[in-house]
């Protein structure tokens, strides 16, 4: 059973992985972390609050996994190379689209909101204290390199 802070990673790479199991465990998440398309859509069954996941999965795509979260109402965050049709694709899935690695900040912050926003609260109303305005505010600066999209959705293109 979810504890509403289930986070499902799926990723060949052991640099992202290790990242991302330092940052979001040491945020008191729960993670799941696996690496082939074929576990992802296994543990998908679980119901994980987010995904995460690499777009090359070998020969499968990671937009796949993001479809099928999508449709299981998962929030979905795709890590990909820089290609604007593939965040094109991924937005359509719902799914935030990063070209590379977000920073600690950025990626926390992002699920977070997301975990917000799959309740039905105002992702902004986590935004009160200083630290998270200023990364609200970097977030929505589109000089920074972070793009939103009409549904609000983040997108980093490097």
């Amino acid at each position: 059973m979810s504890t509403g802070r289930h986070i499902l990673i799926v990723s060949q790479n052991q640099r992202t992985v290790t990242a991302l199991i330092e940052w979001l465990s040491a945020e008191g998440f729960e993670l799941s972390v696996v690496n082939t398309f074929a576990a992802g859509k296994t543990h998908l069954a679980s119901h994980p609050d987010v995904l995460i996941t690499d777009l090359k999965l070998q020969e499968h795509n990671g937009l796949h996994l993001a479809l099928r979260a999508q449709t299981s109402g998962v929030a979905a965050i795709v890590l990909g190379p820089d290609d604007p049709v593939l965040a094109k694709d991924a937005f359509a899935l719902g799914a935030n689209y990063f070209s590379a690695l977000p920073t600690r900040g950025e990626l926390v912050k992002l699920v977070t909101d997301l975990l917000i926003a799959s309740r039905g609260q105002n992702p902004d109303a986590l935004a009160s204290d200083a630290d998270a305005q200023i990364i609200w505010n970097y977030l929505g600066n589109a000089r920074s390199g972070v793009t939103v999209d009409a549904l609000g959705r983040r997108v980093l293109l490097h």
